[in-house]
């Protein structure tokens, strides 16, 4: 793809970046790729935590990381041409695959029957992505498939810190050293 949102005002700039000026199958591509990404983190959000005020904090923490990768993605493209926003997507993408691991590793029995269904919907949306990706592969050139690459671990990254932030510690048992309040022997016999 040439780059062809280089010009004219910012809001058509932004508008030619956001509809692949006109391209319609990379519309579809992308944009299902979107959607569905979204909902799979939407799905992975909800088995993050159990705790309300933890899991209101991680929403807002989830918002604000999709708005920092949007706004990233616009700013790249007007600095550099590009179009599009498959940054976005592989970003969620990345946040996916670095949540499946969580979910695999937890000794949350609540957590891994959920984690169940939910496994199933994500490995289905990787595969997806890794579809797409090696169809971008072949079509556009490398830098493409090398910004796709580093949109991965940033949202690996981001998922990384949410789990850092957000997740219930698990703390282990501390046994710790205590003087009875009663003697051990019966002292009646000093009376």
């Amino acid at each position: 793809m040439q780059p062809h949102c280089t010009t004219g005002n910012i809001v058509g700039r932004v508008g030619c970046i956001l509809d692949y000026d006109g391209h319609f199958l990379d519309v579809a591509i992308n944009y299902l790729l979107f959607f569905v990404n979204l909902a799979v983190c939407v799905l992975a959000l909800r088995l993050h935590t159990k705790d309300v005020v933890k899991s209101n904090k991680l929403r807002s923490y989830a918002l604000g990381s999709i708005i920092f990768v949007v706004v990233f993605q616009i700013g790249l493209c007007l600095v550099v041409g590009c179009m599009g926003i498959s940054i976005v997507w592989c970003a969620m993408g990345g946040w996916i695959i670095s949540e499946r691991r969580r979910l695999q590793e937890s000794r949350d029995e609540e957590l891994n029957r959920l984690r169940e269904n939910s496994l199933a919907i994500e490995r289905f949306v990787v595969v997806l992505n890794v579809i797409a990706l090696l169809y971008y592969a072949v079509k556009l050139e490398a830098l493409t498939t090398v910004a796709h690459v580093c949109a991965l671990v940033l949202g690996a990254i981001l998922s990384v810190i949410s789990i850092k932030l957000f997740d219930e510690v698990e703390t282990p048992v501390q046994i710790e050293a205590t003087t009875p309040s009663t003697p051990l022997v019966d002292n009646k016999d000093e009376q």
